[in-house]
């Protein structure tokens, strides 16, 4: 709807300044059709939270004008999706794993919470979390969530199937 559309637009704008001083490029793709889902706002923009912040700290290892973070959402079969893709430097795919541990961490500053956190909230919505990666092409981290099922008298409710992919 235009109203998800304007919330993920507002959400972005928390980021402008940075991402502007940084010289980083952003790019949403957003369904046009909105991705309904009944979810805690609030934990679920924390996640949102989390993994723009991720890319935008991976981006400033980058050159500046190869720095592009993507976010992307769409409604798959019985799912909502999102993408956040960055340009940054990647990792190998047998470190991804690594990432959802508590108190790992790649960064200087880090404390190691924020994924386990994100996955935690998102396995309490019934959503998964993963991420792939390439060194040197930049990272994704895809986000499942079951979506908000309307369902009638004559329509009993229907479990979500789990997504395919890795949550760690």
């Amino acid at each position: 709807t235009s109203a998800d559309r304007e919330a993920t637009r507002a959400f972005w704008g928390l980021f402008e300044f940075e991402t502007g001083k940084l010289g980083i490029q952003i790019a949403l793709d957003l369904a046009p059709e909105g991705v309904p889902v009944h979810v805690d706002l609030v934990q679920i923009e924390q996640v949102l939270l989390n993994l723009v912040r991720n890319g935008l700290d991976a981006l400033e290892e980058t050159p500046e004008g190869a720095r592009c973070l993507t976010i992307s959402t769409r409604v798959a079969g019985s799912q909502a999706l999102v993408r956040v893709a960055d340009t940054g430097p990647g990792v190998a795919p047998e470190r991804l794993a690594e990432w959802f541990d508590p108190f790992f961490t790649t960064k200087e500053k880090g404390m190691g919470m924020g994924l386990p956190i994100s996955q935690t909230i998102l396995e309490n919505h019934d959503g998964r979390i993963w991420a792939d990666s390439k060194p040197g092409q930049g990272t994704v981290f895809h986000v499942a969530l079951p979506l908000a099922l309307t369902a009638t008298p004559a329509e009993p409710e229907i479990d979500p199937p789990l997504v395919a992919g890795t949550s760690q």
